[in-house]
């Protein structure tokens, strides 16, 4: 039987930053895909552990608004990915928003105001996990 979804998902890509709670390795880039009021798909070049707790930054410059949410790794993927004409990411995770537990509407309908739709998406996903592939070894 088919799982159902608690809350409905929205494509978008928008730029975001991320950290680490208790490492002092300052702020990361990546994008968030795949929203909904519970959780999304942060993309980025940097590794993540699993159930890892992280600090996702959502800010809008065009309408001057900045979204703090803490969740949780739920899952990860190996994919590479290129937006635009250089942005890679390396891999995509399933983050649970914690705090707050449900984005409200109202911000849910902010950020999606605010993405950017007209990146392009490039993706080769990484079959073989334990394979000799290196990141950054293809010309």
């Amino acid at each position: 039987m088919a799982q159902l979804r608690q809350f409905e998902r929205f494509d978008l890509v928008q730029r975001a930053t991320w950290d680490l709670f208790s490492e002092r390795t300052g702020s990361k880039s990546g994008y968030i895909t795949n929203i909904s009021q519970g959780g999304c798909l942060l993309k980025t070049f940097e590794s993540i552990e699993h159930r890892r707790w992280i600090r996702l930054v959502v800010n809008s410059d065009e309408m001057n608004l900045g979204f703090s949410l803490v969740g949780r790794v739920s899952r990860k993927e190996n994919i590479i990915e290129v937006f635009g004409h250089s942005d890679t990411v390396l891999y995509r995770y399933g983050v649970e928003f914690m705090k707050p537990e449900q984005l409200r509407n109202q911000d849910l309908t902010l950020i999606l105001a605010a993405s950017s739709r007209n990146f392009t998406t490039r993706s080769c996903r990484i079959r073989n996990i334990k394979s000799s592939f290196l990141p950054g070894s293809l010309a």
